[in-house]
């Protein structure tokens, strides 16, 4: 069986789909961003506002305040 492989638009690394983060936009179901689990690659999205670059748009400080969170979180 084939797991599914998803890129951390971070690290730029495949990872397996339940070791992601997935961050999609309301409204655009099938569009979505996916971060490692790793504090590491949470903090550098953060900082580099990685998000903005994955849907070329401003993304709400909230949506980062969210991830920030996951920080904290054990893996």
């Amino acid at each position: 069986m084939r797991v599914k492989e998803r890129m951390c638009c971070v690290c730029r690394t495949r990872h397996p789909f339940d070791e992601l983060i997935r961050v999609a936009r309301p409204g655009q179901e099938g569009r979505g961003a996916h971060i490692c689990k790793n504090n590491a690659c949470i903090e550098k999205a953060i900082k580099t506002r990685a998000l903005n670059r994955s849907f070329k748009t401003n993304i709400a400080q909230e949506v980062y305040d969210e991830l920030h969170k996951h920080i904290a979180k054990p893996n």
